[in-house]
């Protein structure tokens, strides 16, 4: 990007020193997911991590002189820098060049992404605060450039509000395409290494995969998301070209607190030009046009060609950029502007009440003595053509000349002038786009909103779709696994996910609370444990009783929890079902964990710009890979778990201090069923 439009927390992404970082991460991992296959010991995996280089760019550019090929250069410098080390001779294994880059680029966009939306999200709540500040604001509306019916200075902002939020869906899915891991080989057939690799690093990394391929991955999943950037820039451009139109002289409808020493012409003194506006006018188009490039690199030969390669390197990194300059510069424009009450009373006067015939129509048209509504709107037409030829001063007082004015009764002309009434549904409507917004006000922050919510769902969704898909390649029919929801919690979480699971599956739901047990365990008489007492009571319930009979024929468990606050409420269920005879697995999904603030150290990799260190990276990489194969049928392993192994996949840690509590909405009165519709800290 040209240094006048650089954002530089999103040129550090791009750099390419992270890019050269993103790469050797990356075969890292690949390796280290070998390192089972090729009995690399792990004391042989904590010298290579000690040993792992940075490849600086300056290093790749001087190779690539002599190879003409910027990835070949990098990995000769790679394989140079680590040729003392015998588990080095596999880096590289089984793969090619596009399954590093095009998994680097879905590392970077999503950095990226998440700077674009939190700009996003800034400007949203400031379209917020307008829309509310200049919602009975009265002005005088436009179409095809002339002057309606009355509207509201504020609803304008109120609807781009509401139009980002839709944009911001489609970003939000599109991302669940392009930010994927794509480990497959030369021709995406995973001839020489499997598929486990991909999905090993997807839990690693957090992100999303890809079924099937070729050596590339699919370019629309690249046009579809520069798409949905452009979308997002043709909103903010759209209330740009409205706002400078609100600023030429003759219509003078806002205010700009004109910045000290700015200077708006270089030969006219008095210029005080809306710069940021046409700017986004500007950057609107140059994205337009990527989103136009991004298509075109859609078709490739065969398995793959690099006739994308070329213009990618700029558009993927320019296309974001441009994105959040649009964003921030509406964001920066509207900090700084105010509505000319003087300028907006003056144009709403200009047609002298002309604005209100549809009003005067309509009125008359009720009226008893208009027989149909031609006769009202030629009644109307000719009164209007008098006021625009001066015949009279306003459309009022043509009226108290006219025999119309005894069609209607004095209050009914007031009411037909008055207009206030154009903007009486504004609250109702406000509180349907500002909805979500409102009912959360009280909540100290949002950890997720709710595309997020459905993200994490997705990919947990795949993530099971492999576990339980992969071992049935021969085509056989397989039996379906039990599901179970715990419904305190869990609910809602359940009715999201089973419907993208591709496994054969049976669903049922467990009523399964810790409180009510305690409650009952201390009213409770005789010598019994805890544990044995959670079994009776859970073998009274006819939900448990169904399950038990259902355990026959599916003896595989996959229970589902909202979210994890402490592992006794699984242990103990863990317990009591392990119990039942003929259970060959149970295995656990929670969309959340809670854990307090610094007791837990996330298993996911995050920082792609640091050296990673062993005890922290390898070791890490080795307990997410052990808790994903945990069976919980293993009853004496049950009573051994640390707090970090409950479940076998958990969506999103969420970290929080002790004094807090986590809320999510759609909750029922009980504050039991968590909704998937945003998670807040209150």
């Amino acid at each position: 990007m040209i240094k006048r439009y650089e954002v530089p927390q999103l040129e550090h992404i791009f750099s390419e020193n992270s890019k050269y970082k993103r790469w050797s991460i990356l075969e890292k991992e690949i390796l280290y997911s070998l390192a089972r296959r090729f009995s690399i010991s792990d004391k042989e995996i904590a010298k290579l991590e000690l040993e792992w280089p940075e490849i600086p760019s300056y290093e790749v550019v001087a190779e690539e002189m002599k190879t003409q090929h910027d990835f070949v250069a990098f990995l000769r410098l790679l394989e140079r820098k680590l040729g003392g080390n015998p588990a080095s001779k596999y880096i590289h294994y089984g793969i090619t060049s596009s399954d590093i880059i095009d998994s680097s680029n879905s590392l970077a966009l999503r950095e990226a992404n998440k700077l674009l939306i939190k700009e996003i999200e800034s400007l949203q709540d400031t379209l917020y605060k307008l829309a509310n500040e200049y919602r009975d604001f009265i002005q005088v509306g436009r179409t095809h450039g002339r002057h309606a019916e009355p509207t509201s200075f504020g609803y304008r902002f109120a609807i781009t509000y509401q139009e980002l939020e839709s944009a911001l869906e489609s970003l939000y899915i599109s991302r669940r395409y392009l930010e994927v891991i794509s480990i497959k080989g030369s021709t995406g057939t995973y001839a020489h290494i499997g598929p486990e690799v991909q999905e090993e690093l997807s839990s690693r990394f957090g992100l999303y995969t890809i079924s099937g391929s070729t050596q590339a991955l699919p370019r629309n999943r690249y046009s579809s998301y520069i798409y949905s950037l452009s979308h997002i820039g043709s909103i903010i451009n759209s209330l740009s070209l409205t706002l400078r139109t609100f600023m030429r002289e003759e219509i003078n409808e806002i205010e700009i607190l004109k910045p000290k020493d700015s200077v708006g012409s270089s030969s006219m003194p008095h210029k005080l030009n809306p710069v940021e506006l046409e700017n986004i006018t500007g950057l609107t188009k140059w994205l337009d046009s990527l989103s136009s490039l991004a298509k075109d690199n859609n078709f490739l030969w065969e398995e793959r060609d690099i006739s994308h390669s070329s213009n990618e390197r700029m558009s993927l990194m320019d296309a974001p950029i441009l994105a959040f300059n649009i964003v921030a510069r509406m964001h920066k424009f509207l900090k700084k502007i105010k509505a000319n009450s003087e300028g907006i009373s003056k144009n709403l006067q200009l047609t002298n009440g002309l604005i209100s015939s549809q009003s005067i129509l309509l009125k008359l048209i009720e009226s008893s003595s208009i027989s149909t509504r031609e006769e009202a709107h030629t009644l109307l037409s000719s009164l209007s053509k008098e006021v625009k030829d001066g015949n009279f001063p306003s459309l009022w007082e043509a009226i108290q000349s006219s025999p119309i004015k005894k069609l209607l009764s004095n209050k009914d002309w007031e009411d037909c002038f008055n207009l206030e009434r154009h903007l009486r549904e504004l609250p109702k409507i406000y509180s349907q786009i500002f909805g979500k917004k409102i009912q959360t006000k009280s909540f100290s922050k949002q950890l997720f909103n709710k595309y997020e919510v459905e993200n994490i769902i997705y990919f947990l969704a795949q993530r099971l779709n492999w576990y339980y898909s992969q071992n049935n390649i021969s085509g056989e029919e397989q039996t379906p696994i039990l599901v179970i929801s715990l419904i305190e919690g869990s609910s809602m979480f359940a009715g999201k996910i089973i419907s993208q699971l591709s496994f054969p599956f049976v669903f049922c739901s467990l009523y399964h609370s810790m409180s009510s047990y305690v409650k009952g365990f201390k009213e409770s008489e005789g010598t019994q444990t805890f544990e044995e007492f959670i079994y009776r009571e859970l073998n009274k319930r006819k939900d448990f009783q169904r399950i038990r009979k259902l355990i026959e024929k599916h003896p595989r468990i996959l229970i589902l929890e909202g979210v994890v606050e402490s592992k006794s409420t699984l242990t103990n269920l863990y317990d009591s079902l392990s119990k039942i005879e003929g259970i060959q697995e149970i295995k656990t999904v929670s969309l959340f964990k809670k854990v307090l603030n610094g007791s837990h150290d996330s298993d996911s990799f995050t920082d792609y710009y640091k050296k990673s260190l062993f005890s922290k990276d390898f070791r890490g990489k080795q307990e997410g890979l052990i808790q994903r194969e945990m069976n919980w049928n293993d009853r004496e392993l049950v009573k051994q778990i640390n707090s970090k192994q409950v479940t076998n996949w958990v969506g999103e840690i969420i970290k929080v201090n002790k004094d807090e509590w986590i809320v999510g909405s759609g909750m029922d009165l009980h504050g039991q069923h968590r909704g998937v519709e945003g998670v807040w800290v209150i």
